[in-house]
């Protein structure tokens, strides 16, 4: 077995496993390897279960990503663990069988892109977007009992599914309890996605993940951001609680979690 920070393929007693749990073409680990090395394991046949945990990624890899999974369609069944959002939402569609897990999402929305260049470079780009978009329109409406009116205005929306949404949009095919999603396993650090939409639930996830448990615990950030024991200890009782209040307000989409940000804010105010 191979391994990457991205994904992981493995051969499980006759049963063929892919773990999808970070960024889609991230680390220097593309398509084609996964393509490869997935060939390789699901040539002797059997059935393969995609886990899949993801913020999204690289459009392109992804889209690879999606037609080297959808090749053994018949064979697979696709979990979401945790979120399937952006191109990671069209990988989800690839299997026979799309299961969501309470508590996770599916997230569609427009492709984008940053680009440096000429006008006749921006254009060409922008015209390779719309491409993209049209391609990800046609695996969705495939994959779901909604028109392509409703699926270009629900990209247009950044929409994000939960797994009774998913279920009525004809994305999932069935809905099971996988027990308390672990806080980690959608803590991502959304702002760096710049999504607009994130549901609160993935804040309160991101808080939990990354916010100090216990005073002690902050004394401990805080000394590691280089404040004195004592200044820590006089921080920590004052502020301690305000770390643990609410997520972000709706029309907010700043990260609640981010502690050292917020040790810093508290440090303006506890004086």
């Amino acid at each position: 077995m191979k391994g990457s920070n991205w994904y992981k393929i493995k051969n499980q007693s006759g049963v063929i496993e892919i773990d999808i749990y970070d960024e889609i073409g991230g680390w220097g680990i593309y398509a084609a390897d996964f393509k490869r090395e997935l060939e390789d394991v699901a040539s002797g046949g059997g059935p393969i279960v995609l886990n899949l945990n993801s913020p999204g990624g690289d459009v392109f890899e992804g889209i690879a990503v999606y037609h080297a999974v959808s090749k053994y369609r018949d064979r697979i069944t696709v979990n979401i663990t945790g979120v399937a959002a952006s191109i990671a939402s069209v990988v989800a569609l690839a299997g026979s069988r799309l299961v969501m897990g309470q508590g996770t999402f599916l997230m569609i929305h427009d492709a984008w892109t940053i680009i440096l260049g000429t006008a006749k470079n921006l254009r060409q780009r922008a015209d390779t977007l719309d491409q993209i978009d049209m391609e990800m329109v046609g695996i969705y409406e495939q994959n779901s009992n909604l028109s392509r009116g409703d699926l270009i205005a629900a990209m247009d929306n950044e929409t994000w599914y939960s797994p009774d949404q998913a279920y009525q949009a004809g994305f999932a095919e069935a809905i099971e309890d996988y027990g308390e999603i672990a806080a980690k396993s959608i803590a991502f650090d959304w702002r760096s996605y710049g999504y607009q939409r994130v549901p609160q639930q993935l804040w309160q996830a991101r808080r939990h993940a990354v916010a100090p448990r216990t005073e002690r615990e902050l004394e401990d950030s805080l000394v590691a951001l280089g404040y004195s024991k004592k200044q820590a200890e006089r921080i920590s009782a004052k502020g301690y609680g305000a770390l643990q209040g609410d997520p972000a307000q709706t029309n907010s989409q700043g990260d609640p979690g981010d502690v050292a940000n917020a040790i810093r804010e508290l440090t303006q105010i506890i004086k």
